[in-house]
Parts: C-alpha cells; structure tokens; sequence
C-alpha cells in the first residue's frame, strides 16, 4: 500500500502506521475489559446506507446492517460514528461538527438513561474508533488487483483517517 503511493504521501505516515499497528490492537483489547459504552452497531454506515427525507422532515433509515459472522456487532456505540465521519465526511466539515455531534450524542445517551459514561471516556472511545478507519482503508490493500482498481476510494480513506489520528492525538491513547 505504502509502494503505491510513495509519491503522494508525507514521510510521517510511515510511522504514524507502524505506531498504530504496533500499539492501538492493544488498547482495543484493553477497552473490552470495561462495557461502559457497548452496544449493537451497524458496522458499514456510510452515506449509502443512510435514507433521509431530502427536506428533512420525517424519519432517517439506517439500512444494510452488517451481521455477518465476521463482522463487529457488538462494539463501541461511537464507532459507527467515527466510521461515518472521518471515512466519508470532508476533513474539514469533520473538524467541524464532529465535537458537536458527539457531545449531542452524549447528551442523549445520558438523557435515556445511561449513567456511568462520562463525556471524557466517550471521547476517548470515538479516538480509539476513529483509529480503526485506518484498518479499513489498509484492507482494501490486501489483494493486489484492489490496490490499484479500488485507490480512488482506500487512498481518500486513508488521507481522512491519518489526518484524523493526528487531529485528535489518537496517539496520546497509548502514550505513557
């Protein structure tokens, strides 16, 4: 993947992905030893799986859930979150709203009822998910046909997601 676009990416993401593949599988295994913020999610929302009234009046969908057996059911509720906004949002529009729509989401999580989930560990868990679109963009890597045939989506991916690791100092997760 890196051979692919050497010529189009900083020095530093050398790194920045030998540091997440070394250290962020841990603090996801670390994560699950606390359940504070688990739920069901969908596991693939990007914009196609969204249905919304264009004038914004009635119900949005979510459809294509991703139940598969080996797909993540059960995760972080943040996550699909994170995977929506850093895969498929403008970094810019990211940067903007992401901090208002977590703390919106917060609000009402708290607001039906979920107690001991505080706003500090969500952000932390919406880092850590964020990490994991870098998984996503690498995977699209794995077969040497799709490094080529599908760069027009895993490079823009991978772009929003290094950008959001350094943005949010995902790497201050495992720091210390």
């Amino acid at each position: 993947m890196l051979e692919e676009v050497k010529t189009e990416i900083d020095d530093s993401w050398h790194s920045v992905l030998k540091n997440v593949f070394e250290n962020h599988p841990i603090k996801m295994i670390e994560r699950t030893k606390n359940s504070s913020g688990f739920t069901l999610i969908h596991g693939d929302l990007n914009p196609g799986n969204i249905l919304s009234p264009l004038n914004g009046n009635g119900k949005t969908y979510l459809i294509d859930r991703q139940p598969f057996d080996w797909s993540l059911t059960t995760w972080l509720g943040v996550s699909d979150l994170a995977y929506v906004m850093v895969h498929w949002w403008d970094t810019d529009l990211r940067r903007q709203w992401e901090t208002p729509i977590l703390r919106e989401y917060h609000t009402h999580l708290i607001s039906n009822g979920v107690s001991g989930y505080e706003w500090e560990q969500l952000l932390d868990d919406y880092k850590l998910t964020a990490v994991q679109s870098i998984y996503v963009a690498t995977k699209w890597c794995a077969l040497e046909a799709d490094r080529q045939r599908m760069k027009w989506l895993w490079f823009s991916q991978l772009q929003k997601s290094i950008t959001a690791f350094m943005d949010l100092e995902c790497s201050e997760l495992w720091a210390g």
